[in-house]
């Protein structure tokens, strides 16, 4: 269970430190320490997941967050997509 929290709470917390760096999420979750890990979303991320195991029983929140894994992969890799889409001559 605690790794399958740390795994999404890994992607999820760089997903959040980058859509606060687009404007789409407010700029206290933008703030990196000096190795550049975004702390406020990985805290914000940790606080939003000890609120849901606090509420549900273990199961569901495995399955919460594993479903919220998969979902911000599936946007991240349609992301690069169309990306690739809309600018096919830049280096990758």
């Amino acid at each position: 269970l605690v790794l399958a929290i740390m795994t999404s709470m890994a992607g999820s917390s760089r997903t959040l430190y980058q859509a606060s760096v687009d404007g789409w999420l407010p700029k206290y979750l933008s703030h990196v320490n000096h190795n550049g890990a975004p702390t406020r979303a990985m805290w914000t991320d940790l606080v939003f997941n000890l609120v849901l195991l606090l509420m549900s029983d273990y199961v569901v929140v495995l399955a919460m967050s594993n479903v919220g894994y998969i979902i911000f992969n599936f946007l991240n890799l349609n992301a690069a997509w169309i990306h690739r889409l809309d600018r096919p001559s830049w280096e990758r």
